[in-house]
């Protein structure tokens, strides 16, 4: 996924970053993310797996995490506004795979909605 696969410092660097839980730990949901060059992309909605989330050009998109510079109050890519099209997902890549992050949320709200089925019928029963 890496632009660049000639040269191994490239790699490198993009695994260590995959590897520093701290960076994903610090990319919340609503945060700007921004190009390179500066320009603003989009805007997170979550991590899912090895890619981030991103609400951009009325549409969603996954950029793979090995794409991510850095995170402060953005999320900074390591490409320009001019070549993101071409590193992000335009379909879910997680799709049909258990998301680790959110399994246990989306088990809860499973659990709930049992609880909702049984409460109306024995609302239905009275």
């Amino acid at each position: 996924m890496n632009q660049n696969r000639d040269n191994p410092q490239d790699d490198r660097r993009a695994l260590a970053r995959r590897m520093e839980p701290h960076l994903r730990r610090s990319i919340q949901h609503g945060m700007g993310v921004r190009g390179s060059d500066g320009a603003d992309i989009g805007t997170v909605e979550r991590v899912e797996g090895a890619y981030v989330k991103v609400r951009a050009g009325g549409g969603t998109h996954w950029i793979p995490e090995d794409q991510i510079m850095r995170v402060d109050g953005h999320v900074h890519l390591e490409v320009g506004v001019d070549e993101v099209a071409g590193v992000w997902v335009n379909v879910d890549p997680n799709a049909g795979e258990p998301n680790d992050l959110h399994e246990g949320h989306e088990r809860s709200e499973v659990k709930g909605e049992g609880r909702y089925l049984r409460n109306e019928e024995r609302n239905g029963r009275q």
